[in-house]
């Protein structure tokens, strides 16, 4: 039961929108990181960062590790 608990908040926290992935990627580049700087910190491949600015974040824990890097959680 707890389980379906915590997939249920994951899913209601989740922004897949491609504006939101923007604009949280935008914050990490004006911190100096660059697209392999901060795919490299968040254990991704950088393509995972050219892919959420097209599509947004697809999974719930990379928007957390990119939100948390950026300052933004």
């Amino acid at each position: 039961m707890t389980s379906k608990i915590r997939i249920v908040e994951a899913e209601k926290n989740q922004d897949s929108r491609p504006e939101y992935a923007l604009k949280v990627i935008r914050s990490l580049r004006q911190q100096g990181h660059s697209d392999r700087g901060m795919a490299r910190l968040c254990g991704v491949h950088v393509r995972t960062v050219y892919r959420s600015l097209e599509v947004g974040f697809v999974k719930y824990p990379v928007q957390v590790t990119f939100e948390l890097l950026a300052g933004l959680r």
